[in-house]
Formats: C-alpha cells, structure tokens, sequence
C-alpha cells in the first residue's frame, strides 16, 4: 500500500481510545490523523462518566445509532461491535481490543490488499 489510510480516535482519553492509539502508532497502513477526547471522561467507565457528569457522555449515543445503522444496512462494523459490547455488555477493553486485533483477516475495503502469505 502506497499511501497510508487517515483514521480518526473517537474517546480517546479512555482506556480503549489510548489502546487503539498505541496500537496504531508506527502502524505501515493506518495514519491517526484526528482524536477525539473529552477531560471529564477519561479513564472512567461509561456509568462513573455519566454518574458524575450528569449528562450524555461523548460518543455513547453514537456508538448505539451505528451499531443499529450497521444491522439495518447490513454493514460489519466490528469496531462498533466492540465498543457496544464494552459499553453496555460488560466486557473489558483489553478483551475488546485482543478480539479485534486477533480475529481472521480479511479485506476491509477495495483500497487494501492482504499480502499474500
């Protein structure tokens, strides 16, 4: 691949947005060209973020409306997948991450190309 793909960090203060930060750092396909983060949410749960903020917590809402999105449409979005599960299913970050980084490669989009093995 000649050019990197430009990618974006959605709670990237959290545990799982510094997780996909350092994953994607040095990364030969992706760029981190944009992170969005809210102070009054890093680090916490989405329950303690909510609990104390007493309001929305960036990107909740978002997270449920593209997973809907992805079924109405028949979209795989496991990136959404795994940041649904994490929160509001109960599972951990490090888990979420572990899942996506190990499942079986495929192409995501025509723009990429596995190398052969």
């Amino acid at each position: 691949m000649s050019e990197k793909l430009r990618v974006g960090i959605l709670g990237g203060t959290g545990m799982v947005g510094q997780r996909f930060i350092s994953l994607l750092e040095n990364h030969p396909w992706f760029e981190v060209t944009t992170i969005a983060a809210s102070e009054r949410s890093a680090g916490k749960t989405y329950e303690e973020a909510m609990n104390e903020v007493q309001m929305v917590v960036e990107g909740v809402y978002s997270a449920k409306a593209a997973m809907a999105l992805s079924k109405k449409y028949h979209v795989s979005l496991p990136i959404i997948e795994q940041v649904n599960a994490v929160l509001f299913e109960g599972k951990s970050a490090d888990q979420a991450v572990r899942e996506l980084m190990l499942r079986d490669k495929r192409t995501e989009s025509s723009a990429l190309s596995w190398p052969e093995d």
